[in-house]
């Protein structure tokens, strides 16, 4: 599932590294939302929204110092 490879790579990074998750589709994916969600609400990464051209969602999510 998306969280265990979230907390897998959580592990392994330092401040600074990003992880991009796609397919964060409200409609199409809720289950990637709310993973990203629930893993940017503890404020260790801050998280930047970013679309496609073809409207696809994808999170930016930056480790905070």
């Amino acid at each position: 599932t998306l969280k265990l490879e979230i907390d897998y790579v959580v592990k392994r990074q330092q401040p600074g590294d990003v992880i991009v998750c796609d397919d964060y589709s409200q409609t199409q994916f809720p289950g990637v939302v709310q993973a990203v969600e629930e893993f940017l609400s503890d404020g260790t990464y801050e998280g930047q929204l970013f679309r496609g051209d073809d409207g696809r969602g994808y999170m930016y999510c930056k480790r905070k110092n």
